[in-house]
């Protein structure tokens, strides 16, 4: 399996919200980086941003 790159979202909230859609459709996701996106707190998104990951076969 390769993971692929979704989106980046600005919150935790926004991250798992999108993850629980995904995964209702039957797809996984992968969250990377959250725990620093919490201790950066108000630094830019392109350093604290929580990524979305979907794992795709090929």
């Amino acid at each position: 399996m390769k993971t692929v790159k979704l989106i980046t979202c600005n919150e935790s909230f926004q991250a798992r919200l999108i993850k629980g859609a995904l995964e209702n459709e039957g797809i996984a996701v992968a969250i990377h980086n959250e725990n620093t996106s919490s201790v950066l707190r108000g630094m830019p998104v392109s350093i604290t941003g929580i990524d979305l990951f979907v794992y795709i076969d090929i």
